[in-house]
């Protein structure tokens, strides 16, 4: 018991291991890097409320014809409610007519839902837009745009 070394490994580094501390160390160097260039958690320096992902995605096709439409806002705004009615709007793009739809927020006021009254023409392309709604605050978000195009092929005028 009279061993030095007694309790700690007695195995020693390889190359692999080297390597791999390395690979470590250069992760978390880099991450201190960003954090310190960018800030902490700061995903628009203004504040100013955006959309950061939607459902359907952007581009997106064969989406089905009886999909809802989620617009999910940056962490730590909520939608203010009143202010979707009139700002939210799914276009057919071929000649920019309104779809008829409810819309509304959900998950506490961090989405924004917008259900078509009917179901979508089939291989149609869509747009979805947000123009002047407001987060709880009374801040504007960034207005918002992206297109997607419904699953099947589209109707022939002779039908």
């Amino acid at each position: 018991m009279n061993d030095p070394n007694y309790g700690l490994p007695t195995r020693r580094w390889t190359a692999g291991h080297i390597i791999i501390a390395l690979l470590i160390f250069a992760a978390g160097g880099y991450w201190l890097v960003q954090m310190a260039r960018k800030g902490t958690f700061t995903t628009d320096p203004s504040g100013a409320p955006t959309i950061t992902r939607t459902m359907p995605a952007a581009g997106d096709n064969n989406v089905s014809a009886s999909s809802t439409i989620a617009a999910t806002l940056s962490p730590g705004h909520e939608i203010d409610a009143a202010t979707i009615a009139d700002t939210v709007h799914l276009l057919r793009m071929s000649d920019q007519q309104v779809i008829p739809a409810r819309v509304e927020a959900a998950n506490g006021g961090s989405d924004i839902v917008l259900t078509p009254m009917a179901a979508l023409e089939p291989g149609t392309r869509y747009t979805f837009e947000i123009r002047g709604a407001k987060d709880a605050d009374g801040t504007e978000l960034v207005p918002y745009v992206m297109s997607f195009t419904t699953a099947g092929q589209t109707r022939s005028s002779a039908d």
